[in-house]
């Protein structure tokens, strides 16, 4: 194994945790030493382009599961892990289920990677980080971790501390499952949420805060100024008993020095600048300047900041489809393992091709005018009141859809 490349590969997502837990670094150029003092500002906008997709995406479960994938995700804790792993999908544009043992771990990109599989759309070899190597040998670079685990579709080595385990898989697929955010064909590693556009207007508007600061202790401290000088201006000193005296003749220019004081530094212009890499990040990445706390005039309702906006509702229903096809997939290989199954014949295909991962609703609507529309259409057309979407749109889970189903049909 190639550590060298796997290293490379682990060390891509480093920028952009930097800039989702707000401590990335930046030029600013500062001239004056009280400019020096100034500490450096951090916007923490990633934060909130991860965390509002990742606090709406909610797994549910398999609908038409006649294999038994729900009780399997609850055995090895996999919904547990998945919870974990969605704000580093975001992120990395990429993260890791891996089965180790009698549960399933997640991993983010700095911790674990594969090759990817065109036939299969998922890996089809991967490597897991287990523990860092804590003793760093001088001409062993790169150095291997402590405990680290190689998944192939027909075994399982793992190293820890020189001893190697080499367990045998029957799956046919390695026990380790990519989830991706925008995967495409030229990016099958997925895209992070934090692109570079949106990763420089987060610079932009921390620079210019910077510099608002900066602005605000001219604006409140009183700093006297002597005007029309330069370096080639003469300065004499003028002793006397009273005290001493400098004595400024004119500049080059024949300009007479004045004493001043530095302009009043008003604020606007900066928040102008700010609003600008605002709806740059925006715009990049679908929120809207309310999701940054950014007020406007316009009175804000709890259903329009509950809504938010169509484009970032199409975004993470579009990233809820990808996620299912990936779980459904990872579910399979870890039916596969968890029952010894080597081959999916015809018969087991269809049962797998009619299994449905769902997640729960995106936003909530309306009950009142819910129930209001939901009486007027089941006067004419009964049997809606049976359709799952419709109630998977109040935001109700599966199991409470079940219920209300099963007493719609008995009249109740």
């Amino acid at each position: 194994m190639d550590w060298g490349d796997i290293n490379n590969k682990l060390n891509c997502s480093r920028t952009k945790y930097s800039f989702y837990f707000g401590d990335y670094t930046y030029p600013d150029f500062p001239k004056g030493k009280m400019a020096k003092r100034f500490p450096v500002q951090h916007v923490g906008w990633g934060r909130r382009a991860v965390e509002i997709r990742a606090n709406k995406t909610k797994f549910d479960r398999f609908e038409n599961d006649t294999l038994g994938l729900n009780e399997l995700f609850d055995k090895y804790r996999v919904n547990e892990a998945f919870d974990k792993i969605k704000d580093d999908v975001l992120v990395c544009g990429c993260g890791f289920l891996v089965v180790n043992g009698d549960r399933v771990f997640p991993f983010t990109a700095e911790e674990a990677t594969g090759t990817f599989s065109w036939f299969d759309q998922n890996l089809k070899n991967g490597v897991a980080v287990f523990r860092e190597a804590t003793k760093r040998r001088r001409y062993d670079m790169p150095q291997r971790p402590d405990a680290y685990v190689e998944y192939y579709p027909d075994r399982t080595i793992a190293h820890e501390n020189g001893e190697i385990t080499i367990a045998p898989n029957g799956t046919g697929r390695p026990l380790i499952g990519l989830l991706t955010h925008k995967s495409t064909a030229k990016r099958p590693f997925g895209q992070s949420v934090l692109a570079n556009a949106a990763r420089s207007a987060i610079v932009d508007a921390s620079r210019t805060i910077r510099q608002a600061m900066i602005a605000a202790y001219h604006y409140n401290t009183k700093v006297d100024v002597l005007l029309g000088v330069d370096s080639d201006t003469a300065v004499d000193k003028v002793e006397s008993q009273t005290g001493d005296v400098l004595k400024v003749g004119p500049n080059e220019n024949g300009q007479i020095p004045q004493i001043g004081e530095f302009a009043q530094h008003a604020m606007a212009p900066f928040n102008d600048t700010i609003l600008v890499s605002a709806r740059n990040f925006c715009s990049d990445t679908k929120l809207s300047l309310v999701n940054l706390g950014i007020s406007s005039d316009a009175p804000q309702s709890t259903e329009a900041l509950e809504i938010i906006n169509d484009d970032l509702r199409d975004d993470i229903i579009s990233w809820e489809n990808e996620l299912a096809e990936q779980l459904k997939y990872f579910a399979v290989t870890l039916w596969m393992y968890d029952n010894g199954v080597s081959r999916i014949d015809e018969n087991l295909q269809e049962k797998i091709r009619a299994i449905k991962p769902v997640f729960l609703s995106v936003y909530r609507q309306d009950v009142g005018k819910f129930g209001d529309g939901l009486v007027k259409i089941a006067q004419q057309a009964p049997d809606i009141v049976k359709s799952r979407s419709l109630w998977r749109n109040l935001g109700l889970t599966s199991e409470e859809i079940d219920t209300v189903i099963a007493s719609a049909g008995q009249g109740v």
